[in-house]
C-alpha cells in the first residue's frame, strides 16, 4: 500500500506540462480576478459618487422647485390683490361719480325751485300791487255802484299784468 500512495505522489511524464500549464493558468486566473475585482470596486465608486452627484441635485432642483412655486404663490397673492385694489378704486370713483351726480342733480333741482319761487314772488307782488291798485281807484270812486262799475272796468282792462 505504500507503494500506491508512493505512486500518487510521484508525477507522471504527461502531467508536468499540465500542471505547470495549470499553475499557470491558475495565476492567469488570479490575476485576472483581481483586475475585474479593482475594476468592479472602481465602477462601484463610480456609481456611488454619481448616484451622490444626482442625488445632489435632485436636492438642488427640488429647492430650487419649491422657491419658483413660493415665488409664484407670492406673485399670484400680490396680483390678486391689485385686482381687488383695481375693482375697490374703480367701485370708489364710480359711487364718487354717482354721488357728484346727485349733488348736480340736486343743486340743478334747487335752481329750478329757485326760479320758480322768484315768479311765485313776482306773481305774488304783482297780484299784490294790481290789488292795490284796484283798491285806491275804488276808493277814489266813492259810490258803491261807481265803486263795483269801476273795478269791473279796470278788471276788463288788460295792462300787461297777468
Amino acid at each position: 500500500m505504500s507503494n500506491n500512495s508512493d505512486q500518487d505522489k510521484t508525477i507522471r511524464p504527461g502531467e508536468i506540462g499540465r500542471i505547470l500549464t495549470s499553475g499557470t493558468e491558475t495565476e492567469t486566473v488570479t490575476v485576472q480576478i483581481r483586475s475585474l475585482k479593482a475594476e468592479n470596486e472602481a465602477l462601484k465608486r463610480e456609481k456611488y459618487e454619481m448616484e451622490l452627484k444626482f442625488h445632489e441635485e435632485a436636492i438642488a432642483l427640488e429647492a430650487q422647485l419649491r422657491d419658483e412655486k413660493e415665488q409664484h404663490e407670492k406673485a399670484d397673492k400680490k396680483a390678486e390683490k391689485e385686482k381687488e385694489n383695481a375693482k375697490k378704486e374703480r367701485e370708489k370713483n364710480i359711487q364718487i361719480q354717482m354721488q357728484l351726480q346727485n349733488e348736480e342733480n340736486l343743486e340743478n333741482k334747487l335752481r329750478e325751485l329757485e326760479k320758480e319761487k322768484r315768479k311765485i314772488d313776482q306773481t305774488l307782488i304783482l297780484g299784490s300791487v294790481k290789488l292795490c291798485f284796484l283798491l285806491f281807484i275804488s276808493y277814489l270812486f266813492s259810490s258803491k255802484f261807481h265803486q263795483h262799475q269801476t273795478i269791473q272796468y279796470l278788471l276788463d282792462l288788460d295792462y300787461g299784468w297777468q
